[in-house]
């Protein structure tokens, strides 16, 4: 949303207006301060900032709403894909497990021959 020239309140620096708006910052004339203030931008509506113009107001909040709600919903697609990426990690570790195992067992089992036969009393 471009907010430039728009009416804004702070609490504290009172009523202002947006001169310059770059990605995510805006800056800020307040009407009783010669200085100007800069504030992330949309975070500051959150907390510190609103329209002066209701209507203004009431499009921002619904455009924020649809970028939460997009957050939202690509968090959810994150949140499978990664908990897809476990449940392969941990397929891939269980059989990585198994051939090990096989692999002991395989090397045990000669071993475990060679005594018998050591152990075996020879008939002469």
């Amino acid at each position: 949303m471009n907010a430039i020239n728009e009416k804004i309140s702070h609490r504290q620096f009172g009523d202002g207006v947006i001169t310059e708006q770059v990605e995510a910052m805006i800056t800020v004339q307040f009407d009783a301060h010669t200085e100007v203030k800069k504030f992330v931008y949309p975070a500051a509506f959150s907390t510190f900032l609103k329209f002066c113009d209701s209507s203004v107001q009431e499009k921002f909040d619904a455009e924020m709403r649809l970028v939460r709600e997009r957050l939202d919903e690509e968090q959810k697609v994150r949140d499978v894909e990664n908990e897809k990426h476990r449940e392969e990690l941990r397929v891939l570790l269980l059989e990585q497990k198994r051939a090990a195992a096989k692999r002991a067992a395989a090397a045990r089992k000669p071993a475990a021959k060679a005594k018998k036969v050591a152990a075996a009393p020879t008939e002469e």
